[in-house]
């Protein structure tokens, strides 16, 4: 499983944020990530090796972060998701109609 997330240290008011770029991409807008919530999400996923980090150039001669998913970080995204989808079970036999 292979996610990356690329990011901009430098920004024109015309561009929009990573977060905002992750957010439309992965859930068609439905996601919320608040200004300044992504940038220490992503060093925290560092520190933890969940994620390992580059800098690159981009097409438009920029220079951007590339951040890629860790083996051990699939692992962890892999119980996470299992875990989510046990909660939503439960939610989802929760809020079924009661049949008579």
């Amino acid at each position: 499983m292979s996610k990356q997330v690329t990011s901009t240290k430098t920004k024109s008011t015309s561009d929009r944020s990573p977060s905002d770029s992750l957010r439309k991409r992965t859930s068609n807008d439905l996601l919320q990530i608040e200004e300044g919530s992504l940038y220490p999400a992503l060093q925290r996923l560092l520190k933890e090796e969940l994620l390992k980090a580059e800098w690159s150039i981009s097409t438009t001669n920029r220079r951007v972060r590339i951040y890629k998913l860790t083996a051990m970080g699939a692992k962890h995204l892999e119980r996470e998701v299992s875990s989510f989808e046990t909660m939503l079970e439960g939610i989802t036999r929760v809020l079924a109609p009661v049949k008579s």
